[in-house]
């Protein structure tokens, strides 16, 4: 054999002498066993809103002042002082519609609501409703087909608060409630 071809033979042998050691290497780097913990499923996500309270909303207005749970938001305020409806307002969540009418009471007191007269008429889609926390003063009916809806009237003086609330059907009757209650203990009228 020449002294090119021994050498070619062993430079090749040494090759895969090399790669057989890497690859036996990695062979048993891969089939090692493994400490920590393995995850299956979807990844996970931290939902940072989740952790962060939602801020509440304050009303302000010139009939009464309150404060509704954070994930409204306020998208429509008219105040017409010298009419007969004074303030509509209307605050949107994700499932949820918080809309509050003050207007006067009639000299007949809530009978003489045209929206008090529909639901305390309309049986087949209204009946009267009062959740235990209720102020007194409150008079409240719920719908009785989907979606859930409430509306509370609230006589102060000269004026009256029409409150509805209303679902898009992924709120119950129940998280409706819960808006309501949770909002009239900062309740002032002015």
């Amino acid at each position: 054999m020449s002294k090119r071809l021994k050498i070619t033979s062993w430079v090749l042998l040494g090759i895969l002498v090399v790669v057989t050691i890497v690859a036996l290497t990695v062979r048993h780097w891969a089939n090692r066993p493994v400490s920590g913990t393995i995850r299956t499923g979807a990844p996970i996500a931290q939902d940072y809103a989740a952790e962060t309270p939602e801020t509440p909303v304050d009303i302000q207005t010139e009939y009464f002042t309150a404060q509704l749970k954070g994930g409204f938001k306020i998208t429509r305020q008219i105040t017409t002082p010298s009419g007969q409806t004074r303030l509509q307002l209307v605050a949107n969540s994700e499932h949820q519609q918080f809309a509050i009418t003050i207007a006067e009471l009639p000299s007949v007191g809530l009978s003489g609501v045209g929206s008090y007269n529909l639901r305390t008429t309309d049986r087949n889609s209204y009946e009267p409703y009062r959740p235990a926390g209720l102020p007194i003063v409150v008079t409240a009916f719920r719908a009785l087909n989907d979606p859930p809806a409430f509306v509370a009237f609230w006589p102060n003086g000269s004026l009256y608060a029409e409150v509805a609330l209303t679902s898009d059907g992924a709120a119950s009757l129940s998280d409706l409630f819960n808006t309501f209650i949770q909002t009239t203990p900062t309740w002032e009228w002015r």
